[in-house]
């Protein structure tokens, strides 16, 4: 097995996602997947860029297990401790609400003098 299909069903147990629907998110089918997993098969470059979409992580964590982007945002949410327990409380939410949450943060922009501006 290789490391980037160690690291994809590492990834897929993080997260929670089956092949089943793994293969719903990037339109193939679950027999693909299954291939990549437990035949050796290797995704197309494209495939992997679809792949990493779909588990919320990079190609670069795919191919190497490690990922300078998360662990930079690591480091900046972990600096800052309201960031940190607004986005633990929302992990708690269902999909719906997680939307919701998300329309209200891009409803409200910072301007160039650091206040919020309301966009709608």
């Amino acid at each position: 097995m290789t490391h980037f299909t160690q690291n994809i069903i590492k990834r897929m147990n993080e997260i929670g996602i089956s092949q089943a629907k793994l293969a719903q998110k990037i339109g193939k089918s679950r027999s693909t997947i299954n291939g990549w997993i437990n035949a050796g098969f290797e995704p197309k470059t494209v495939e992997a860029v679809a792949i990493a979409s779909a588990l919320n992580t990079t190609v670069e964590y795919l191919v190497t297990g490690k990922d300078s982007t998360h662990a930079m945002f690591a480091a900046q949410i972990n600096s800052k401790p309201e960031l940190k327990a607004l986005i633990e409380t929302a992990m708690l939410l269902p999909d719906n609400r997680i939307k919701d949450l998300r329309h209200i943060a891009e409803t409200w922009l910072p301007t160039s003098n650091g206040t919020k501006e309301r966009l709608a």
